[in-house]
Formats: C-alpha cells, structure tokens, sequence
C-alpha cells in the first residue's frame, strides 16, 4: 500500500494484520429524530506492533470505531478481526484507556494499578509486585499508598498509564488519554508512555485530536472525515524511532507532515466510497 507520503509501506507486504476493519459501517438508532449514520464503510488494517493514530472532526465517529473493536458495539455492516477471528466480545489481550483516568476513587494508587490483574486472576502477591514495578516506573514510588483525591492531574494519568501496562496489553485502544492535560505535563507523559511502549510493542490505536500528538506517537495516522466516519486517507510518518518529543518541533519532516495532515483535516465533507452492496443490515 502507498500512502500519501508516496512511500510504499513496509509493513502492509510482510506482517499480518492483528486487528482488521472491514467495509465497518453502524447506524444509531433514535426515537425522536432521524437515525444517525455514524461510521461509513471503514476499511483499514493495524499490523502487530503497530503504532495508528485516528485524527478526525469531534464528533466524526471515532470513539464508535474503538466502542466496536472493542466489542463493546456490533457493526451493522461489514467485520472486525483480531488475529483473524471476528470479534464477538472483549479480547482477552485488550486493554482501552478512555479520556478520563477511570481510578477506583476507595483504592490507593497501589490498589488501582493491581485492579486490572486482579480481574485477570493474577494471585495476590505477584499482581503486588508487578504493580510496585510499574509504579516505580512511572515514578510514583512515594504515592503509592495514597487515593486519587490525593493526586494531581499528571500523577493520575500518571497511575491509569501504569494500570493499563501492567496487564501487558496485547492491544491498547486509546481514546485521548492526555487530552485533560496541560502541555508541559502532556509531554512529559507522552514520553512516559511511548518509553513503556517501545519496552512493551503494544499494537495500539489512539485517537486523537491533536495532530502534532499523532506525529509525536504513532506510525501511521489515519484521517477521518466528519460524521459519518469515512476513511480519507492514511499518512505514514516517517520520522524514525526511539524519538525525541522536545526536539521533534526542529525536525523539517515533522512540520512537512503536520501540514499534509491540516490539509487533509480541512476538506472533511464525507467522500462518498464505492457501493459494495447492500445497505446496513445487520451481519
């Protein structure tokens, strides 16, 4: 697949996808006006290990897409894979990081970094020790034993990144997860997160409406018009890896990619895909 870098992708001719989208459309229904027609014949592909970020207008229907990968909604049209078999529930390899930090408020930071091993049936005393090794990680060794209400903004997120790396995720679903913050602690943690990823090799998909975010994280960033959700077109960012969040800003190839994807993001009138068939019935 060529991309509009005009660079063939190399990944898309020699690894298999671990998550698939295909031909994906939804409709929500409504009671006291017309039905909604969230997500349009979506098609794309995340290979293992991968790096998506899913930029778009607010509203535009990309939180719907990770609610179906998730399992959480089911497409009225078209299949999700994940390794190949149809999703039909909640993978057990899956973890999604919403907007907000979603800590247990009665458990400490220790507590809510072993939730998600509790629930996996982790014994009590192995979940304690990988949840003091990822709290240490993310620096919050002296906050351990203390409550949400006791922590700052960062420190917070700080814990729900910890939380969530702590199951090693085969796949991260991420729905603006640092977009609460303010732009020093946003960076700090962003570079926080992309340390535990290139240690972790997640396949994760972020949504995001800041672009200069999506450069900073992903591989690939996939633009999606306004409501109903219509892929537009698919940007690879060839910036290289391990990065530098604080010196990305003086890279030329970073401000030529940031203007592609504006470009992109100023034309967002849904573009009409080629009928396969068919309309929304249920699959």
């Amino acid at each position: 697949m060529t991309t509009t870098t005009g660079i063939e992708d190399p990944l898309s001719a020699t690894e298999p996808a671990k998550i698939a989208i295909d031909d994906v459309s939804i409709t929500f229904k409504s009671k006291s006006g017309p039905d909604v027609l969230a997500v349009k014949s979506v098609s794309f592909q995340v290979r293992p290990g991968e790096f998506v970020a899913l930029v778009g207008p607010s509203g535009g229907g990309k939180t719907t897409l990770l609610n179906m990968i998730s399992g959480l909604y089911k497409p009225d049209r078209g299949r999700i894979d994940i390794d190949g078999e149809k999703v039909t529930g909640i993978h057990p390899g899956l973890s999604y990081m919403p907007s907000r930090d979603a800590l247990l408020p009665w458990r400490t930071v220790q507590r809510n970094v072993e939730y998600g091993l509790e629930l996996r049936g982790v014994g009590k005393a192995e979940r304690a020790r990988i949840a003091a090794e990822m709290i240490a990680q993310v620096g919050l060794e002296k906050a351990a034993g203390r409550y949400p209400a006791q922590l700052s903004s960062g420190m917070r997120q700080r814990t729900a990144v910890a939380r969530t790396f702590a199951c090693h995720p085969e796949i991260l679903l991420m729905d603006e997860p640092f977009s609460a913050l303010d732009a020093q602690t946003r960076v700090r943690l962003q570079s926080l997160f992309l340390d535990l990823w290139e240690r972790n090799r997640s396949t994760v998909l972020l949504v995001t409406h800041d672009v200069g975010e999506a450069l900073a994280l992903a591989d690939r960033i996939v633009v999606l018009t306004s409501s109903p959700a219509v892929v537009k077109e698919e940007v690879v960012v060839d910036l290289g890896r391990p990065r530098d969040l604080r010196a990305m800003h003086r890279v030329p190839r970073y401000h030529e990619l940031f203007a592609q994807v504006l470009d992109l993001l100023d034309d967002t009138e849904p573009i009409q895909p080629a009928s396969r068939g068919g309309g929304n019935a249920r699959s």
